[in-house]
């Protein structure tokens, strides 16, 4: 049985407790299928955590799960970090008759501060304010999603496979905005990925989950060295390299178990 007991708004709390015991599908092939099991794990304000693992072993489901948008599973989710999660989906979800401008401001009036405003002129995404999003490309209209997530300005965001499809530029900024938040902001950043030079570049700490939607109970927690420095210069760290190579036997466990 579910238990979502979350802090009230009036509540000052920084900390996501996520214990999910089992979360099931019903198939037509293969019936009850567990996607999800003894799923542990805290999330924390101006922190950045990352999730990896093989395609289809339930990240994508913890991250809605964590949000608040499926609540059909065993386990509990306790305390609070702000209000209601944002999920980023890892697909690119614009409403095809509104134009870019509109996708991006949707449900905004104002920006909450100059920094976001700041990121969308350097992204360069005026220019495309008045294309609706068949008129662009993949790349852009990513950033358009990104930035209506961000303009939400939650506490705790969960970005699911959020730099596919970005060009190198657009992926560094963005980055860079995300990492400047969880510091001064305090905000709370969920990343799912893939890829491990990205999670690398941006995360505080690293979990790993196999293809039986268990995760691992010991978490990678990126060096000192190279968590105090931002996403640009974290490669440029003396441990950079040793630290791939950590993280990438690591990442191993994910299909071994």
């Amino acid at each position: 049985m579910k238990k979502r007991k979350l802090g009230s708004s009036k509540t000052v709390m920084k900390e996501l407790e996520i214990h999910i015991d089992s979360k099931q599908f019903n198939t037509e092939e293969r019936g009850i299928v567990e996607v999800l099991k003894n799923v542990k794990m805290q999330l924390c304000a101006g922190e950045i955590k990352s999730l990896v693992g093989p395609n289809g072993c339930g990240k994508s489901t913890l991250g809605r799960i964590i949000c608040g948008l499926d609540d059909q599973y065993d386990g509990t989710i306790t305390g609070s970090i702000g209000s209601n999660p944002y999920y980023l989906a890892q697909d690119t979800v614009l409403f095809p008759w509104l134009n870019i401008k509109h996708n991006v401001s949707l449900g905004n009036s104002c920006f909450p501060d100059k920094s976001i405003e700041s990121l969308i002129d350097l992204l360069d995404i005026y220019k495309y304010y008045s294309y609706f999003p068949r008129q662009v490309s993949g790349g852009t209209a990513r950033k358009a999603a990104i930035l209506r997530t961000l303009l939400q300005n939650p506490q705790l965001t969960v970005l699911d496979e959020p730099f596919s499809s970005l060009d190198q530029n657009g992926k560094a900024l963005i980055q860079e905005f995300i990492f400047s938040r969880a510091l001064t902001k305090d905000k709370g950043y969920f990343l799912i990925s893939h890829d491990i030079v990205d999670i690398a570049t941006i995360s505080h700490e690293i979990m790993f989950m196999n293809k039986s939607g268990e995760v691992r109970e010991d978490s990678l927690r990126v060096p000192k060295e190279i968590s105090q420095h931002s996403p640009t210069n974290r490669p440029k760290c003396h441990e950079w390299v040793s630290f791939l190579s950590e993280l990438t036997t690591n990442l191993l466990w994910c299909y071994e178990a």
